[in-house]
């Protein structure tokens, strides 16, 4: 007890680290802190609000993590989580970029409408089903997300960035229950199994190459304002 971080690189490239108990004082993870760190499945991190950059990289068997009282994740702190399986970000509020990138198993993922979002964050995660409340949804933040299903966008956006959604083949569902004002180049690029969208109004700001390579797009209609 009274331990409040642990710093950078403490724990960097342990690599027969299984296990993993933090006293309930320790509120920050530093930088490097589990990089690395190949065999660890667990780590109880319900009470930190800070996690550094690449904390948790290429922890390819963590799992079961809670992010209850998160404040702020940075850069890559959970790349190549690829067991991790479910994410609560509802208290997020700072996000360094590709925060989730390559978490390949991550199906189930908690938002709240104040969950600050980042470029690229979830790139090439295991999404199947994504329900989105955010007014602002950042460049490639979920490209490549191959098995992600159905989206739906809640409330009022003010854009949509470049290739948010771009290469999520299997991308098929898309309702927007709000407004939009702009949607920018290739959000939706080569989302191959959508078939029909109904956009939010006509007066959306479309980039370039918006629904390029959507070869099984069908029917684009605009909701009547």
């Amino acid at each position: 007890e009274g331990v409040e971080e642990i710093q950078k690189y403490a724990f960097y490239n342990c690599e027969a680290l299984q296990s993993v108990t933090l006293p309930e004082s320790v509120k920050y993870v530093r930088e490097y802190a589990f990089y690395n760190d190949q065999k660890l499945e667990t780590v109880n991190l319900e009470k930190v609000i800070v996690i550094g950059a690449n904390a948790f990289y290429n922890c390819v068997l963590l799992d079961g993590v809670d992010l209850s009282s998160i404040y702020a994740i940075g850069v890559r702190a959970f790349d190549h989580c690829s067991s991790l399986s479910s994410v609560d970000l509802s208290t997020l509020r700072n996000t360094g970029k590709e925060a989730f990138r390559n978490c390949t198993s991550l199906e189930t993922l908690t938002l709240s409408e104040d969950t600050k979002l980042s470029y690229g964050m979830f790139v090439n995660s295991g999404i199947r089903s994504l329900t989105l409340g955010v007014d602002r949804i950042p460049d490639f933040a979920f490209a490549n997300c191959a098995q992600l299903v159905d989206l739906t966008i809640n409330g009022d956006v003010i854009d949509i960035g470049e290739g948010a959604f771009s290469g999520d083949t299997a991308l098929k569902n898309v309702t927007f229950n709000g407004t939009l004002e702009e949607m920018a180049d290739q959000a939706f690029y080569k989302c191959t199994s959508l078939e029909t969208i109904t956009l939010p109004n006509s007066s959306v700001r479309y980039g370039s190459y918006v629904f390029y390579d959507c070869t099984n797009l069908k029917s684009v209609a605009f909701r009547s304002e």
